[in-house]
């Protein structure tokens, strides 16, 4: 006759026994290397980060694109044309909508309602700034007809001024001078 404490000894044996060959089981599973099933690689991909270069030196430090631009975004697109008062129609370009996203369609809305600074620049583009908030600014730069970005900066005034006059766009001491448009 077997008593209540061996059948509980001889139970936890075994208990031990089981949960250590779970054990070495895990461990096995989590070092062997996961092969992906036949087909998988169409919905799994490894995540590439891409730096977009600057296309302008106004552009440099400015903050990625935080909202991509999807079907639904409002505003021109790459490869459309726009019309900037004052300065005539502008082909819309890809860089801008790349590395700036939504705010790349923005900043051409906000630009196309007028009344925006317009700085013809010693390296023939044009930069056109526009105050949409206390410190937020809507650039697009043009060369030839040909959009060559499109923003939102959140730098100052004074920030702005101080790249203008550095790259011959501004002559110093005249703050946002440029043709105001209507």
């Amino acid at each position: 006759m077997v008593s209540a404490i061996g059948q509980s000894r001889t139970g936890g044996i075994g208990l031990v026994l089981v949960g250590g060959a779970l054990a070495l089981i895990l461990a096995g599973l989590a070092s062997a290397p996961l092969q992906a099933p036949q087909g998988a690689a169409d919905f799994t991909t490894a995540a590439q980060v891409t730096q977009i270069a600057d296309a302008d030196w106004l552009e440099a430090g400015e903050p990625m694109a935080a909202e991509p631009v999807g079907e639904n975004s409002i505003g021109p697109r790459a490869d459309q044309t726009y019309n900037i008062p004052g300065l005539g129609d502008v082909l819309a370009g890809q860089h801008a909508e790349d590395r700036h996203g939504v705010e790349a369609l923005q900043a051409r809305l906000a630009i196309q309602s007028g009344g925006y600074n317009r700085y013809d620049c010693k390296d023939g583009r044009t930069r056109i700034v526009k105050q949409i908030a206390r410190a937020a600014f809507a650039i697009v730069i043009v060369e030839g007809g040909v959009e060559v970005s499109a923003f939102i900066s959140e730098r100052t005034a004074q920030a702005i001024t101080r790249l203008l006059e550095r790259d011959g766009c501004l002559p110093p001491g005249n703050p946002f001078g440029g043709a105001l448009a209507n």
